[in-house]
């Protein structure tokens, strides 16, 4: 995975679920895709995700 999906959460974040708040499963991903499902983790994002995020908002 890329870069592409990453970037498309920051220019498209209503587009995704953030999941950092209510995660049930530490192994669920952090960010999912509302039409697509395509998931992210935190733990595998590129190393300039992290200074970009917004801080968590409410979840699903």
């Amino acid at each position: 995975m890329g870069d592409d999906p990453w970037r498309d959460l920051m220019e498209n974040p209503d587009k995704w679920w953030d999941n950092r708040l209510d995660k049930k499963n530490l192994k669920a991903p952090d960010f999912k895709h509302k039409e697509t499902g395509e998931a992210l983790w935190l733990n595998s994002s590129p190393a300039w995700v992290q200074s970009k995020l917004r801080s968590p908002v409410g979840g699903k």
